[in-house]
């Protein structure tokens, strides 16, 4: 097993997330991503990934804000978004919200979006640490493949 972080994302004032994964994964640089995850799959397949990215945000600012502008995408005007609920991933609150749209590279995509905030110490930055974690998986594949990352999220940590 592998543990990941994202303290190479070079933002001192973010939470730092860190994931662990197995051989099958591998880390990959995705462009504006603090940490990108991806399942090895056959040649041809959309390959499952869990996305990373952290943030600082005034006081007042939630997840569920973050959320709520993926109503507002002008580039994936196909974007089917469910209602945001309430999950807890290792005891930490996160709002998730669950999208599917249509790329046209990789055909149908589901998405699980999850963010949370995490309070600095008072010693420290000021406003609110945000974590945002998307996993994508190919449409047809979502029954096989979104399970794959209740494994890795099990593995989370979080420190201000």
């Amino acid at each position: 097993m592998t543990r990941y972080d994202t303290s190479k994302a070079g933002k001192p004032a973010a939470p730092i997330v860190s994931l662990e994964v197995d051989a099958d994964w591998e880390a990959r640089d995705v462009p504006d991503a603090d940490l990108a995850l991806v399942l090895r799959t056959a040649t041809g397949h959309f390959a499952p990934n869990l996305t990373v990215f952290t943030d600082r945000r005034p006081d007042g600012f939630g997840p569920r804000d973050l959320l709520d502008a993926l109503d507002h995408n002008p580039d994936r005007p196909d974007l089917v978004a469910e209602e945001t609920f309430t999950t807890s991933i290792v005891g930490i609150p996160f709002a998730a919200r669950v999208v599917s749209f249509t790329d046209p590279a990789a055909g149908t995509l589901a998405q699980l979006h999850l963010a949370t905030a995490v309070k600095a110490d008072a010693d420290s930055e000021p406003g609110v640490g945000l974590v945002y974690i998307v996993g994508t998986v190919a449409g047809a594949r979502v029954d096989q493949d979104l399970p794959l990352f209740k494994g890795v999220l099990d593995t989370l940590l979080i420190s201000a």
